[in-house]
């Protein structure tokens, strides 16, 4: 579809986030309230009143500006009506809390539960305080156990709460999506209602599919691969293993997208076939829908799936009432509805960059695709694949750098490789799982594939984040990823306009406009390549220094945990060795007191003679003379946070 007939969808599309974002910036109800109001009395009068032809003619900016309005309203009202609420200062210890379960994570770093809290009863108050919208991340330890407590169960709950910080990193990330509390739990919550909601159907649903893909005959780490990739429950996956794929630059393979969406609707429509013997091929399309949105439901709702399976939607009903589809019109459609659903989802990682990606497949890589189609058909779409690798690479590196401070630059080995193979892979595997759990029959041949299939991706992503210059470190602001992307705007608009000149000069200020974020973004990295760690108890802390600003990051305790700073990994070992540590190489590793191993099982594991051993003050003094005596005879240097002072990372 060419760009001016999606104008008024963009131009929509574009009003409701600016509407959001001015709710953001403190709009209130009453503002929306009479926007609204504005732009529908704008429309009845343009509608109803009966204006000569010449009238119109001279109206016709208003007959365009009423919708811009209306959508402007709408957003800046949902962001008011889902807006959440904030405390002065957090809870004192001894606050008893009643909130609905959200998320239910269940990780390896840890369980975690994502609230709404609907009131507070402090300590010495008769009453509770109510709130509307109170959101908090809640971790829990010690003898909190989650078994049995689905997203919408009702809970009570006392613990220690606490404000999330100002700094960046998964503060920032808790901060995008409305949680301004967290709270360290070490007491089973009680459960005070069960959920019967949407939510906890697909919850129970999706437990249920974890449990027999669990129970399937797959070696345990191809089990847990497709846990995630099939019904987008990444706590089975470790963090080393995310990490992996991210610097392979695979890692939207992981989460539940528009790919795994378009897969699983491609499945649908291959079973629903035979309604084309009886003519009624539209009952194809037709049915397919609520079995997309089903499965969307179940994988957690991710605004990369909602996007893929809104576009679906309107692509199918645009068929079945046999009217042009638009992909570039069903993308539009899709922001406006899932940004009017969930405001937050404009600050929303995953969906900028799926919006972004996806916009510019659409834009370019037809386009830009010179291969004769008809001529020369595999070749035409092994070109498309590399197309959209680049394309999607050109497109979203900087909103990459700005939220994740790191761009993969070798993702073109790994993605032509697998990319074309996934909807093969999935398809066998789907297929497996049905087969073993309908039947109980296990077709070892297929179990070979599928957990061959899982190995040889493991191994491909080892071997593309072992060259080289994998990723690059680097760090955009805001407004130079909104920059950007105005530029890939008006490039994809010199490209549809066909003007010689016109697509020299986008191209131009493309190059330009990126050799000038890159370069902001480096001196960033640069700055950002400081860290200390300071003596601290109980926390273990890490003073982070980026530029003219420095960020205190609390380690969660008990666990073990990577972090980089420039070109160091610190390893932080506060808990047991397991299988599953980190592959990338650390240049330091921090022993605090939940380590209960020695230096020579730390050797053993990373065998590295340049790693610099560092014991935190969190140590017993008895157990730090043992670890420096056993580091005298393994001939290791090793430095004291008690005895040396801070340890700086430049």
């Amino acid at each position: 579809m060419e760009l001016s007939a999606a104008r008024t969808a963009f131009l929509t599309a574009l009003a409701t986030a600016l509407g959001i974002a001015a709710g953001f910036a403190g709009g209130t109800l009453t503002l929306a309230v009479i926007v609204i109001a504005l732009a529908i009395t704008t429309a009845l009068i343009l509608h109803l009143y009966p204006f000569k032809p010449w009238t119109l003619l001279r109206l016709r900016f208003f007959q365009s500006a009423w919708p811009i309005l209306l959508f402007a309203g709408l957003g800046l009202l949902s962001e008011n009506l889902n807006r959440a609420d904030r405390l002065m200062q957090p809870p004192p210890e001894g606050t008893t809390a009643f909130a609905t379960v959200e998320r239910v994570h269940n990780g390896a770093e840890g369980d975690r539960l994502q609230l709404c809290i609907s009131s507070l009863h402090l300590p010495g108050e008769s009453s509770p305080r109510v709130y509307r919208a109170l959101r908090c991340m809640a971790y829990c330890g010690g003898e909190a156990v989650l078994n049995g407590i689905r997203p919408g169960d009702g809970i009570t709950f006392a613990g220690k709460f606490s404000d999330v910080g100002p700094g960046d990193g998964y503060d920032a990330y808790l901060r995008r999506h409305g949680v301004s509390l967290t709270a360290e739990v070490d007491v089973q919550p009680k459960l005070v209602s069960s959920g019967h909601g949407l939510s906890a159907w697909a919850a129970d649903a999706r437990d249920r599919l974890e449990e027999t893909i669990e129970k399937s005959p797959l070696k345990k780490a191809t089990r847990h691969f497709l846990i995630t990739i099939l019904l987008g429950d990444r706590d089975f996956l470790s963090q080393d293993t995310r990490s992996l794929f991210a610097d392979a630059g695979v890692a939207h393979i992981l989460a539940v997208s528009g790919m795994h969406v378009a897969i699983i609707s491609g499945i649908l429509l291959a079973i629903l076939f035979p309604f084309n013997f009886s003519g009624r091929w539209k009952w194809r399309w037709i049915a397919s829908i609520p079995l997309i949105w089903l499965f969307t439901l179940i994988t957690g709702l991710s605004p990369s799936a909602v996007r893929s399976a809104t576009m679906l939607s309107v692509c199918f009903m645009a068929m079945t009432l046999e009217r042009q589809r638009s992909p570039l019109h069903a993308l539009l459609i899709a922001a406006t509805v899932i940004m009017l659903a969930d405001p937050r989802a404009l600050t929303d990682a995953g969906f900028q960059l799926s919006f972004v990606c996806v916009g510019a497949i659409i834009l370019f890589v037809e386009r830009m695709n010179s291969v004769d189609q008809h001529a020369h058909h595999r070749l035409y779409h092994v070109n498309g694949t590399l197309l959209t690798t680049l394309v999607c690479t050109a497109a979203s590196w900087a909103l990459v750098a700005h939220h994740f401070g790191r761009v993969p630059v070798m993702i073109l080995p790994a993605n032509i490789i697998a990319l074309p193979l996934l909807p093969l892979y999935l398809s066998l595997s789907i297929a497996y799982l049905l087969i073993q759990a309908l039947t109980g029959w296990n077709p070892e041949l297929l179990r070979l594939i599928v957990d061959g299939g899982y190995d040889a991706l493991h191994s491909l992503a080892q071997w593309t984040a072992s060259l080289p210059g994998v990723a690059v470190d680097l760090g955009v602001t805001a407004a130079g990823a909104a920059a950007w992307i105005a530029v890939i705007c008006f490039a994809a608009y010199a490209l549809h306009r066909g003007k010689r000149r016109l697509r020299a000069s986008a191209l131009l200020a493309c190059g330009g406009f990126a050799v000038i974020i890159a370069g902001a973004g480096l001196s960033k990295a640069d700055a950002a390549t400081s860290a200390e760690i300071p003596p601290s108890f109980p926390e273990i802390q890490l003073k982070i220094t980026a530029g003219p600003r420095t960020e205190t990051l609390r380690c969660r305790r008990y666990h073990n945990s990577i972090h980089r700073s420039g070109a160091h990994t610190l390893f932080v070992a506060d808990d047991t060795l397991r299988t599953n540590l980190p592959s990338l190489r650390p240049t330091h590793i921090l022993i605090c007191s939940g380590y209960p191993g020695s230096l020579r099982d730390l050797r053993r594991k990373y065998p590295d003679p340049g790693i610099k051993f560092i014991l935190h003050s969190t140590l017993r003094r008895s157990r730090e003379e043992a670890l420096k005596e056993e580091a005298s005879k393994l001939g290791l240097s090793i430095h004291s946070i008690r005895a040396d002072g801070n340890f700086h990372l430049h």
